[in-house]
């Protein structure tokens, strides 16, 4: 059976400074090896460096609070297949590291790669 984890927290590699959680995770971009998150929740929680100033440049860089490490970036301008991802935090897979647990089985455990399987609601639900 695969493991289910009921949290996971994302971390810095460096400093371990905790970015966000599970909850504002959306996906992944393969093509840029880098996980897809909702701003509000990352820019609370420990990444810094958008502003709405920003808005006039193609990019902009993530940082982290803790060790000020470039962790990912939000894109402001892209071309149409990277539409969807415009103005989205996608933090660098190789700056993150990621903590998952799960009170249900009763484990706690630290994982350097992070893979994003797409799958049915209805199978998550069963």
């Amino acid at each position: 059976s695969r493991l289910r984890p009921d949290r996971m927290t994302l971390h810095c590699q460096q400093c371990s400074a905790v970015w966000g959680d599970s909850f504002s995770i959306c996906g992944e971009v393969r093509s840029m090896d880098s996980i897809v998150c909702l701003s509000e929740f990352i820019s609370l929680l420990g990444c810094r460096g958008w502003n709405c100033t920003s808005c006039l440049t193609i990019y902009s860089a993530l940082k982290c609070r803790g060790c000020c490490c470039a962790v990912g970036k939000v894109i402001h301008s892209a071309p149409w297949r990277l539409a969807s991802v415009r103005s989205m935090f996608l933090l660098h897979k190789a700056n993150t590291s990621c903590i998952l647990s799960s009170l249900m089985q009763g484990y706690c455990c630290l994982h350097e790669r992070l893979l994003y399987e797409c799958c049915p609601s209805y199978k998550v639900l069963d």
